[in-house]
Order: structure tokens, then C-alpha cells, then sequence
């Protein structure tokens, strides 16, 4: 959404606020105050996740539209593929947020399925709109690969990888790396650039620098 805001802004008014993971009480409820302060001359709010920040948003003045990107909606599981306890606890304040806010965003049709399916859901407006990976970011080798103009004897492909956590067993990064291990075994060189918590700059940059965005997420992939 950052580069979609970049093109917004130059005729819609977009302003922002940001919650941290895991705020304090003192940092929730400030949130929760400035929301519902700056909220009374928008148009609308929209939360970009569930969880904390769902939660927050729907105190705001405005009507809410409110994305769910996947770790929100379905419980976070620990090594062992066992819900965790901070997992469904997301789930509740997601679960909370779907029934205040005006309208949902799902990443999948297997998402909105499971979002109609909950209590008191099965009415409420929920749109498919699958995050996108623009032009802009591409390189002109990423054009070629659409057109089938690559070969094994070209320059390695390159892969981008990212997760806010490299090794959060949802998003299954061990699959991309092992799938890189055989190619590169197999003779079709392979680089795997994954960034992990970096700054929009640094996304946007190792984007650019790759041939293929590769998600092999539970929910996402």
C-alpha cells in the first residue's frame, strides 16, 4: 500500500498513524485517544491489520474498513503446528474489530469464506483484493521472465523472500529455501535475498533488485 498512498496523495488527503506490536497500556490508550480525536474530520479509516490495530481503529469517528492480511485472522502456531495462547488472543480483537468495522478486506476467497462463516459475519461486506507487487518495483529482467525469455544459462535468478520474522513457521520460508538448494544442486543458479524487518526503503530496494517475489505462506502463498 505504501507506493499506492505515494500515487493517492496527490489528490486525496492521507494521513497516517502508527501502532506498535505489542503496545504498552499507556501507548494503546493514547492511540485510542488520537484515533478518535483525528478521526472526526476523515472520511473514512481504514486498518491495515487486524489484531491490536483492528481493534484500535474501530473507536475512530469515521467509518472503518479494516484488512486482514492472514496472521490476524487465523491463529499464529508454534513449532509444533499448536495454536499459541498470544495467537488466539489476536484472533479474539480480530474477531472484535470484524463486527464494529463498515466493510473487510481479505487477501483470498478462502479468507472471505472463513470471514462469512463467523457469528454475525455472514452479512457483512467483505471484498477480495490480493496485495499486490506493481511495476514499479520490478526490474526489466522481471518483464522477460513474464514472457517466458528466460533460460538456465542466464544470470542467476533471483528470488525475494519477506517476512517480519525469517523464520515464522507460517510463513513457511523453508520451502523457498529448499526449493533454491535443489535448483542450485540441479545446475539453474539460483540467489535468494530475504529481507526480514527492514525499513520501507529496504523492501522496496531488494525488490527492485530481484526477478521473482516467491510467498510460500499458509495463508498468502
Amino acid at each position: 500500500l505504501w507506493d499506492i498512498y505515494d500515487i493517492l496523495k496527490s489528490s486525496v488527503r492521507i494521513d497516517s498513524h502508527v501502532i506498535s506490536v505489542g503496545p504498552s497500556i499507556r501507548e494503546l490508550w493514547r492511540s485510542l485517544v488520537q484515533i478518535r480525536k483525528r478521526s472526526s474530520s476523515y472520511d473514512v479509516v481504514h486498518a491495515q491489520v487486524g489484531s491490536v490495530v483492528g481493534l484500535t481503529s474501530i473507536f475512530s469517528a469515521a467509518p472503518v474498513v479494516l484488512s486482514l492480511r492472514g496472521t490476524d485472522l487465523y491463529s499464529l502456531k508454534n513449532r509444533r503446528g499448536r495454536a499459541t495462547l498470544s495467537g488466539r488472543f489476536r484472533q479474539l480483537l480480530t474477531y472484535i474489530a470484524c463486527l464494529r468495522a463498515h466493510s473487510i478486506i481479505v487477501m483470498s476467497e478462502r479468507m472471505a469464506r472463513d470471514v462469512r462463516r463467523a457469528p454475525f459475519l455472514g452479512r457483512k461486506p467483505v471484498f477480495v483484493v490480493p496485495d499486490p507487487v506493481g511495476t514499479m518495483f520490478l526490474p526489466d529482467s522481471a518483464r522477460f521472465l513474464e514472457q517466458g525469455a528466460w533460460s538456465v544459462d542466464d544470470v542467476p535468478l533471483r528470488i525475494f523472500v519477506g517476512s517480519l520474522r525469517a523464520e515464522n513457521p507460517i510463513k513457511r520460508n523453508w520451502i523457498i529455501k529448499e526449493a533454491v538448494d535443489l535448483c542450485n544442486a540441479a545446475g539453474v543458479g539460483v540467489e535468494l535475498q530475504m529481507v526480514s524487518g527492514g525499513t520501507r526503503e529496504d523492501v522496496r530496494g531488494a525488490i527492485r533488485g530481484c526477478d521473482v517475489v516467491a510467498l510460500a505462506s499458509i495463508h498468502e502463498g
